[in-house]
């Protein structure tokens, strides 16, 4: 900081445009995301979100989550 407040030899990076080094990865298809990591015996969940508030649950099909 000099005498009267102001920053000295700080570098700004808000409001200034910065290259993305992960855009041709993204726009040519190529991009990693979580969704793509597959490890052995790993499980994958879905949650079911009821359109019907405090409804009691009588019975759950299991029979294709099981396969």
């Amino acid at each position: 900081m000099n005498q009267s407040g102001a920053l000295t030899g700080v570098t700004k990076y808000i409001g200034v445009p910065r290259k993305r080094s992960e855009d041709p990865q993204i726009l040519m298809l190529q991009a990693k995301y979580v969704d793509d990591i597959k490890l052995p015996g790993m499980l994958e969940v879905a949650f079911f979100r009821s359109s019907h508030a405090h409804a009691l649950i009588k019975n759950l099909k299991l029979d294709l989550a099981k396969q």
